[in-house]
């Protein structure tokens, strides 16, 4: 009896599966926000770190996207491989039952190199799989545990109702001259860059979000109060009244307006970001325009 199938079952058994990923929905920050809030304190940190576990998530889809097409390739050539070797195979058999002496003999052999070398084709499209994946294995390898300085600007969670947000257009009125507003968005502009350090106030070694405004209004002679939803001092202002270095205040998060339709806010790191009015599901508590 000729064994043709074990070649075939050995070289099938290599071929790659679908990949599946299945990664559950991140929950709510809501609950740990309004924890924060009753508790009186900084909620920021949570939001890095949901931060970090959303790029993570998404880093690790992007990859798996990457690697689909070569695990696809990898199994359309074992399956050539294993084709070949049938074809192969059966125009070797009739031969074994030729009435000439050693035609048997002959057969088994030829047989037999075909299939080392099938099996040989499908272990060196294996190894060559595994070069082409390499890449993609190191960047899973480093998903959450590059410094978090490294990674992307923070993925902002959508409201229920994205819609209703405000379109911002600059107008003229909006980059006039405000002295103390510009002096503490020059002040800010110099620390793009700068990593998230929870707690932080250091220009140059790390903010957090409210401790970067504080800073920035102190250069302009303005001393604000420490944490974010304390930073509502001043005069409230309209979207359309919005001036250079209006504050945007969210429970548990502050950035800056630049006067230009953007924000300048410490995130990791600080960063220059479209004005918005929505942070991962914090409330919103409106424009501030500190005032000395």
């Amino acid at each position: 009896m000729i064994d043709l199938v074990s070649p075939l079952k050995a070289i099938d058994a290599l071929v790659p599966g679908p990949i599946e990923l299945a990664v559950s929905e991140l929950p709510s920050l809501s609950p740990a926000q309004e924890l924060a809030r009753t508790l009186g304190a900084d909620p920021t940190a949570v939001t890095a770190l949901y931060t970090l576990v959303t790029v993570g998530r998404e880093r690790v889809g992007s990859i798996v996207e990457e690697a689909k097409p070569l695990l696809l390739a990898a199994g359309r050539d074992l399956f050539d491989i294993g084709a070949d070797f049938l074809r192969s195979a059966i125009r070797i058999i009739p031969s074994m039952f030729l009435p000439i002496p050693g035609a048997r003999a002959k057969a088994l052999a030829e047989l037999s190199v075909l299939t080392f070398s099938a099996l040989a084709q499908a272990k060196q499209r294996i190894d060559n799989l595994a070069q082409e994946l390499a890449p993609l294995v190191l960047q899973l390898s480093k998903v959450g545990t590059e410094p978090v300085a490294e990674l992307p600007p923070p993925v902002l969670e959508p409201t229920a109702t994205p819609s209703a947000e405000p379109v911002f257009t600059p107008s003229s009125h909006e980059t006039s001259s405000n002295a103390q507003g510009e002096s503490a968005v020059q002040a800010a502009l110099t620390q793009l860059g700068t990593p998230y350090v929870w707690g932080g106030t250091t220009p140059g070694v790390g903010f957090d979000c409210s401790g970067f405004t504080q800073w920035a209004w102190r250069q302009a002679g303005v001393e604000l109060p420490r944490l974010a939803e304390e930073q509502t001092i001043g005069r409230p202002v309209a979207h359309n009244e919005l001036q250079a270095g209006d504050l945007v205040v969210w429970d548990g998060h502050v950035a800056m307006y630049d006067g230009n339709g953007h924000i300048i806010e410490a995130g990791d790191p600080v960063s220059r970001n479209p004005l918005r009015q929505t942070n991962m599901g914090m409330a919103f508590k409106g424009y501030y325009r500190p005032t000395g």
